[in-house]
């Protein structure tokens, strides 16, 4: 397999590649392992948290809205993706 970022593989190249990870003759790994440890890195490698608060009035989420990022009533833009935030139950 050629050095390609991972970002730039096909599906195909993706799966062999970890598939040839995982199973590789000289330190086999368990998928068990191998998800936690990416679910570990993936965690690890956010740059930035967002905090964003609401309150709940009349049964309706409502962002505060000096929040950091762009909020109005229960809704919230990030990059170009407009976020929609529904209750579906209020639990007293």
């Amino acid at each position: 397999m050629n050095d390609k970022p991972l970002d730039e593989l096909s599906d195909q190249e993706f799966d062999r590649l970890i598939d040839s990870f995982l199973t590789r003759p000289d330190d086999p790994v368990t998928p068990t392992i191998f998800l936690s440890d990416l679910r570990e890195f993936r965690r690890d490698r956010a740059a930035k948290v967002v905090e964003l608060t609401a309150d709940v009035i009349s049964n309706q989420l409502r962002f505060d809205p000096a929040a950091p990022l762009p909020v109005q009533g229960n809704e919230f833009v990030f990059s170009d993706t407009r976020f929609v935030v529904k209750l579906c139950k209020v639990y007293d």
